[in-house]
């Protein structure tokens, strides 16, 4: 649907709504499920919707909708005028001026490569007998694909306007296992992209691999003893953990007194191991030219060997901190990280393990959502790895609980290692922490 900024612009000029600004995206998603040789589900779909923010009376006001037709203009600009009573004051720096610079972003190498439908089906079920052939103790195989493509254009009556475009594969799947003993186990993998059905297949190997593995080495696992023990976190647990440490370092919470890391630039937050950047303009999925305030993002260093170098800021939360924005806005004048990346060390995972002799290693974690307190950081999650002995993996183990506090957790990483992986929006290596708490038998 072709969406016209200029009725908005006019029908805001005429209500006396200044400034406007208007944000339009509209996602496109081709899916196709399968359950081993069987298309459970295929889908075509659209969504389509608008976010608006204007001053009226001297009051900023928000609107959104997810129905976009002849109506809309009309309705986001009328409500803007409804709820501007119930608004902050209007302060000029809440907006993004015109005439700004903005940096071109690659979201992947490449030229993205159409296909249909059908060509997507026939993906999924290739997929599924090379996976079952791979272990017999393989029961079933659940195989996502889809095809997104995003667009979204924001403008402001002050001058501001941007846009971006991209499409990408993705990959889901489950694997479900049996052995001998009738013991049951299913692990799920993806997040992996490409530009075309081919570059996809390709990068999933590697999670096909993995999932596989994880699902047949945890097939009748057990628990251990309850112990206070070193711990090597693959990236793909820290990444969880880190995610919700670096929201305490968003500017208005810290404004507002809600961060636990108030008035600590300069100080070490975090191990003398991490030197982390925020990279959005770094090729990848997260690849940022603008925030959602419409201003330029920057490349810049969060933490320097452990030392806090600044926080992440919205033109609103900057302005009420005498400070500037670095363009890290995600809505309603919050801010936060758009693309980490954490510089590795120099040690391989391998020799992580003999450097931490006895201990385990924490390849997966769940109950982010319930077992952890975002406001303390407190956490107490479910997990499963291998135990470490003597420098080498000894055995897979399931049914424990990690806890801890993730500020605490930050200052006690020994060491990290030389690899890398992209989880969550996160480049970071696997990471020795010198001592966690593992609940089990």
């Amino acid at each position: 649907m072709r969406v016209s900024f200029d009725e908005y612009f006019k029908l805001a000029e005429e209500k006396g709504i200044a400034p406007f600004q208007i944000a339009y995206y509209e996602n496109h998603e081709t899916t196709v499920d399968t359950f081993n040789d069987v298309v459970e589900s295929q889908q075509i779909g659209e969504t389509h919707s608008i976010v608006c923010k204007g001053t009226y009376k001297g009051k900023i006001a928000y609107c959104s909708t997810d129905i976009v037709d002849k109506e809309t203009p009309e309705y986001l600009t009328d409500n803007i005028v409804k709820n501007a009573k119930y608004g902050k004051k209007y302060k000029d720096a809440y907006y993004c001026p015109g005439g700004l610079k903005y940096k071109k972003v690659k979201y992947a190498d490449g030229t993205f490569i159409d296909s249909t439908l059908n060509e997507i089906k026939k993906a999924c079920l290739d997929l599924y007998p090379k996976i079952k052939k791979m272990d017999s103790r393989i029961e079933n195989v659940e195989i996502e694909i889809q095809k997104f493509e995003m667009q979204s254009k924001m403008a402001d009556s002050l001058g501001m306007k941007v846009s971006k475009n991209f499409k990408v594969y993705s990959l889901g799947l489950v694997i479900h296992s049996k052995d001998e003993k009738g013991n049951r186990r299913s692990e799920s993998g993806g997040a992996e992209s490409g530009l075309s059905l081919e570059d996809l297949l390709v990068k999933a190997n590697k999670t096909i691999n993995k999932t596989v593995k994880k699902s047949l080495d945890f097939l009748g696992s057990s628990s251990c003893s309850s112990r206070k023990c070193k711990a090597v976190f693959s990236p793909y647990t820290f990444s969880g953990l880190l995610s919700a440490f670096t929201t305490h370092f968003n500017q208005k919470a810290v404004n507002k007194g809600l961060s636990l890391f108030e008035h600590k630039i300069g100080c070490q937050v975090v191990s003398s191991c991490f030197t982390i950047y925020n990279n959005p303009h770094k090729i990848s999925l997260s690849a940022l030219s603008y925030d959602s305030d419409g201003y330029p993002t920057e490349d810049f260093c969060f933490i320097k060997q452990g030392e806090l170098m600044t926080y992440f800021k919205s033109l609103e939360s900057a302005y009420d901190s005498k400070t500037i924005s670095n363009g890290c806005s995600v809505g309603d004048g919050n801010a936060g990280a758009q693309l980490l990346t954490v510089d590795p060390g120099k040690k391989t995972r391998d020799e992580l393990f003999e450097e931490m002799k006895d201990g385990i290693y924490i390849v997966g974690l769940s109950g982010m959502g319930s077992g952890l307190d975002g406001q303390t950081l407190d956490f107490s999650l479910p997990c499963f790895g291998y135990l470490i002995e003597q420098g080498k993996v000894a055995r897979p183990v399931s049914m424990i609980t990690v806890s801890g506090n993730i500020k605490d957790l930050m200052m006690n990483v020994e060491e990290l290692g030389s690899d890398i992986e992209y989880q969550g929006g996160i480049y970071l290596p696997s990471v020795l922490v010198k001592k966690v708490m593992i609940s089990g038998s």
